[in-house]
């Protein structure tokens, strides 16, 4: 990671975390699935795991647009 272009380590280390977040997040969903009784337990943990991401893209939308900000405001300050 650390070719890429203009990052810095805190860059890095975010992107790091969040993508340990992320395997973290699957490998759960992946163990709660096999465990599933039944097919209607099977879709409720889907349903359970689709809403989790969805909501932690929204949490994640909204930093980047907290740090895009911060940096408008740094460039034009």
């Amino acid at each position: 990671m650390r070719g890429f272009p203009g990052a810095n380590n805190d860059q890095i280390a975010t992107f790091k975390a969040y993508i340990e977040r992320k395997v973290a997040a699957n490998r759960d969903f992946v163990e709660r699935l096999l465990r599933a009784r039944d097919f209607q337990e099977a879709v409720r943990i889907q349903v359970e795991y689709l809403q989790s991401q969805l909501k932690a893209a929204a949490e994640d939308a909204s930093q980047i647009g907290t740090k895009i900000a911060s940096l408008l405001n740094r460039s034009t300050g």
